[in-house]
């Protein structure tokens, strides 16, 4: 080839390579153009079934350069849709195009078979590169509405409708209400209890308010729920009772069925047999006598007494219990009455009330067994003030049974107490269990569990020792006379049984 013809060609060449880098050069607009001004259109609604929807970021006229827009993504769920392209960390960076019109993104709802809430994105125009300017609308709302329709309520009832709770069963019993269906939504069942017992007999889980009516809070997804049931320890018992509870009210996914009704029997005890019943001391010139009414939960609940010293006297002191079974009130006769104060399941005060005015009170004290050691007793003064009167302090053998009670008073010249008194209980018989205490100081707090043998007083300067001896009935099981003989005097105690 000849010299000319390589030049040639060379030539052509070297211009085809110049023209085609020109066309890749991007020729920037002409100094003074405005920016493209970028922004969304009107808010969007769409169906969760409906596929996706293109979202666009409209442009006032054709991108003069290309760029990007970035764009911040806001959702409470977002699982609930997808981008394309993606976001990534909540921000999308959106491509631009040299000559276009607009930019824009794809929507996709995830559609589920779940009822839910309708559910919106916020999406929000950040940042632009250079030749573009945000526009007044910088912001979008999606609105992704649900295509499931809200599931018909449960019905709640009763099941079953009726059940029985003793006095024995200290667990309670679970009383249920069942849905026609998992519950669609959290909701709410309303309770009233009528029959007027649910003060004395029994308590509930969650508590009754004051006026025999609870809530029960249900979580979506739930089959059925319940509510406990239980005796108050210690109640009266005193005869079969019927109670009801109703549904009265529903709420959130749940409506009334038709077993809107639950009856609790609550069947009364029987009195037991062999309870003490009475008994009767009769000495020189003297007699006194006491009778007692029981609860159901074999409690005295009514003490009569009546002595002739020869005169003759009688009355009734009632017996209130709290609910752990421990005496809160002894009621002597109208305008005299005493109250127990406990702490920690023991009896450690009591104040003797009289026509308003607290009279007297005593103070107790236990020993490391927990038995009652001691009672300081202080009266009111004329002035006001309360003062020490007597203290009794009791000391006990390893089977629980009194030994020594003794006596002090209280010396206010010295400031100290005195021995006034010493009773001795001995030769007690483990074999039988004592039903008639010689010595109470609190109501239904056993100190004699046995029968004593003997009884020894050193009071005032006098020194008697008492043999006691006893009849028995009931199989040798029981005693049903009681002797006591000693320096010159003689008693005899006969005892009955229901």
């Amino acid at each position: 080839m000849s010299k000319i013809l390589k030049m040639a060609l060379g030539l052509l060449v070297a211009a085809g390579i110049f023209a085609c880098q020109k066309d890749e050069i991007e020729t920037p607009p002409p100094a003074g153009t405005a920016p493209v001004v970028v922004q969304f259109g009107a808010d969007v609604t769409i169906a969760e079934n409906a596929g996706a929807k293109e979202i666009r970021v409209q442009f006032n006229k054709a991108a003069s350069r290309a760029g990007t827009v970035i764009i911040e993504v806001t959702a409470g769920l977002p699982s609930a849709f997808q981008i394309t392209p993606p976001a990534k960390n909540g921000v999308l960076e959106l491509p631009v195009e040299k000559g276009a019109q607009y930019a824009g993104f794809s929507l996709w709802p995830t559609n589920n078979t779940v009822v839910d809430d309708d559910r919106t994105i916020t999406f929000g125009i950040t940042d632009v590169t250079k030749g573009f300017e945000i526009g007044a609308k910088k912001s979008l709302i999606a609105t992704i509405v649900d295509d499931e329709s809200p599931a018909a309520p449960a019905k709640a009832n009763f099941s079953p409708a009726s059940g029985s709770l003793s006095r024995n069963q200290a667990e309670g019993i679970d009383i249920t209400i069942v849905f026609s269906e998992l519950l669609p939504a959290a909701g709410k069942v309303a309770l009233e209890l009528s029959g007027g017992a649910f003060e004395e007999r029994i308590t509930t889980e969650p508590a009754l308010n004051g006026n025999g009516k609870l809530e029960l809070d249900v979580q979506a997804g739930a089959a059925a729920v319940s509510f406990a049931v239980r005796p108050v320890f210690g109640a009266s018992w005193d005869g079969d009772k019927t109670i009801t509870f109703a549904i009265t009210a529903t709420d959130g996914g749940i409506e009334k069925g038709t077993q809107l009704f639950y009856q609790l029997s609550l069947p009364g005890d029987a009195p037991v047999a062999g309870r003490p019943k009475s008994w009767e001391s009769i000495g020189g010139g003297w007699r006194f006598r006491e009778a007692y009414e029981y609860d159901d939960a074999g409690r005295i609940v009514k003490k009569h007494w009546e002595k002739e010293t020869p005169a003759f006297s009688q009355g009734t002191t009632a017996y209130q219990y709290a609910d752990n079974g421990l005496i809160e009130k002894a009621i002597y006769h109208s305008g005299r009455e005493e109250l127990f104060i406990q702490e920690n399941g023991r009896i450690v005060r009591s104040e003797t009330i009289s026509n308003g005015v607290m009279a007297s009170y005593s103070e107790y004290e236990y020993n490391v067994f927990g038995r009652l050691s001691a009672q300081t007793e202080y009266h009111r003064q004329p002035s006001g003030e309360y003062l020490q009167d007597f203290k009794f302090v009791y000391e006990y053998e390893n089977n629980g049974n009194v030994t020594r009670q003794l006596t002090y008073t209280w010396q206010a010249n010295s400031g100290e107490f005195t021995l006034h008194s010493t009773r001795t209980y001995g030769a007690y018989n483990y074999t039988i269990d004592n039903p008639f205490p010689m010595i109470e100081v609190i109501p239904g707090v056993v100190m004699q569990r046995h029968l004593p043998g003997i009884f020894h007083l050193q009071e005032n300067g006098a020194d008697i020792r008492y043999t006691i001896q006893y009849d028995y009935g009931f199989g040798g099981t029981l005693p049903v006379r009681r002797y006591i003989s000693g320096g010159g005097t003689s008693e005899v105690t006969t005892y009955e049984y229901y």
